[in-house]
């Protein structure tokens, strides 16, 4: 700590990053199963102190199965012990082995689930396709469901009871009686007005198309252009053709020879 730049040290998160850097090496590290194997009797260690240093290691284990099997019942030997960790190491690995397994399934669920919701996007845009479909009508539908209201034409939906029928919070249907959606957006109404307009209930208030003449193609069109030079031709022998003039003078006196 001594070694800190003069003015380095700003708040109390600075001094505490600092003094755990300085000093990480010093921490004592927590033993796995696998650093028991490796404790052995050294040179010239009897064999109490070392039954001493593997028992102060056996409590540094950390909280688990095996730490709990070592604790409930000692093992009288080092046999014992190799056997007990074999076994949990076994289920340590089949453990290990099932949450990888649950883990491929549920990644492979999440993308099942992703590509049915993109299966479903060509028809929610086929839907959005059909809204410009609708026939045109000479009223607004909002006038349209006004005058049918007393009928039994239309089906209406149920009260929604204050809840928000859309994203705009500003607009109301009157259809649905709700907040949400203007009536002229309202999807429920165009379609039971288009499946009337489409029954005949609401002839009169479909937008008549303004006749077109006839477009005339092909064969036709050859008729139409024979006709035409068959009539010239006629008109042409019908008129009188026009080859000169001559002009005659009469009356007076004969002149003396």
């Amino acid at each position: 700590m001594a070694t800190l730049p003069p003015r380095s040290i700003q708040t109390f998160k600075d001094l505490a990053n600092s003094f755990l850097s300085q000093f990480a090496a010093n921490k004592v590290k927590r033993l796995e199963v696998a650093n028991l194997f490796d404790i052995r009797q050294t040179e010239g260690e009897s064999l109490k102190n070392y039954l001493v240093r593997f028992n102060n290691a056996t409590k540094g284990l950390r909280a688990g199965p095996f730490n709990d099997a070592l604790a409930l019942r000692k093992p009288v030997n080092i046999e014992e012990i190799w056997a007990k960790a074999e076994k949990h190491v076994e289920m340590e690995e089949d453990q290990y082995e099932r949450r990888r397994s649950e883990r491929r399934a549920e990644r492979k669920e999440v993308r099942q689930t992703g590509k049915a919701r993109e299966d479903k996007r060509p028809m929610l845009a086929r839907v959005n396709e059909q809204a410009q479909c609708f026939t045109p009508l000479i009223e607004k539908r909002a006038q349209i469901m006004h005058e049918i209201c007393h009928t039994s034409l239309l089906e209406y939906p149920p009260e929604a009871k204050g809840k928000l029928m859309g994203k705009e919070k500003s607009s109301w249907c009157d259809f649905h009686r709700a907040f949400g959606h203007t009536i002229e957006d309202c999807w429920a109404l165009k379609t039971q007005i288009e499946r009337l307009v489409q029954t005949g209930h609401l002839d009169h208030y479909v937008q008549q198309a303004s006749p077109r003449r006839p477009q005339l193609q092909g064969e036709s069109l050859r008729r139409l252009a024979g006709t035409s030079r068959r009539e010239r031709s006629r008109s042409r022998q019908r008129t009188p053709t026009h080859r000169g003039t001559i002009t005659i003078i009469s009356g007076g006196r004969t002149p003396n020879p």
